[in-house]
């Protein structure tokens, strides 16, 4: 027997459960553990293109385009559902989605689509978003980039806040080189650690601070640790490098991809993610 619900009212026998509601359509919530069943609303293989078809790509992707009349309304439907920041995707078509589900959604409903993570990096910005203590980047991009980076900005090639930070290995004593981009505040420079607990973070520590850095030129300099507390202005301030507008296209893709906040974030925004991102200094 059908029978109408009141959604607000809760689900019948499906106890904390909601039910999320689009034009011909709901989707299931548990709050309680982030579990979102999106059924055709949002699909973790592609069926909206023939090479996803034939090679079930995986992603997450907008309801099949041959069934769903309203495009605009289906893109709503996703906005709305990337607004509950699930941690668990299941849906109609696909498998569940656990890895970042909710960068994942929120990135869909910005209309932009997610890439491969081999491909993350090489052909596209990583996502280093996730509140998680450490976010292994992509493993290519990581040895295309500890190679190849080093090697071009010691001979001068590339932006030149872009420098080269040496540092002996915590366990070998091997020196281990990493390309990284200096952001400038208060007159000061500062490296900002986008992995968060990364490999150059934790040589950085054991060595107490003391590195080379630099470009074709480099000098030994030792480097504090900011506390969360002051890190914001300076997150702040390497998102706008360059003399970058805030909320313009290149600023608003890093705050989404790498801290997950808004192309003109606020202090108390970059504060409630600052944990996440280790900063170093010179004094």
């Amino acid at each position: 027997m059908v029978q109408a619900f009141d959604p607000e009212a809760g689900i019948p026998g499906l106890l904390g459960w909601e039910a999320i509601h689009s034009p011909g359509h709901i989707s299931l919530y548990r709050r309680e553990d982030g579990v979102l069943i999106t059924g055709d609303a949002v699909l973790t293989v592609d069926l909206n293109s023939l090479l996803g078809v034939l090679t079930g790509r995986q992603g997450v992707f907008g309801p099949p385009r041959y069934s769903t009349w309203d495009r605009s309304t289906a893109q709503r439907s996703i906005a709305a559902l990337a607004t509950l920041e699930p941690k668990v995707l299941a849906t109609g078509h696909g498998r569940i989605r656990l890895d970042e589900a909710a960068q994942a959604l929120q990135a869909l409903a910005a209309g932009q689509d997610v890439p491969a993570r081999w491909r993350q990096g090489l052909f596209s910005g990583v996502d280093y978003s996730a509140r998680t203590r450490y976010r292994r980047p992509p493993p290519l991009y990581q040895r295309v980039q500890r190679r190849l980076g080093p090697f071009l900005i010691s001979l001068g090639i590339g932006p030149k806040q872009v420098v080269v930070l040496e540092v002996p290995g915590r366990r070998s004593g091997v020196i281990r080189r990493n390309a990284l981009v200096e952001a400038s505040h208060d007159g000061n420079e500062y490296l900002v650690a986008l992995a968060g607990e990364s490999e150059w973070v934790r040589n950085v520590r054991a060595a107490e601070g003391q590195v080379v850095i630099g470009r074709r030129q480099r000098r030994a300099v030792r480097l504090v640790e900011v506390p969360p507390a002051e890190r914001p202005p300076i997150i702040r301030a390497y998102l706008l490098r360059w003399g970058r507008p805030p909320n313009s296209p290149a600023v608003q893709r890093e705050a989404r991809l790498f801290f997950g906040v808004s192309g003109d974030p606020s202090v108390e925004e970059l504060a409630a993610i600052a944990e996440f991102y280790p900063v170093f200094g010179s004094p």
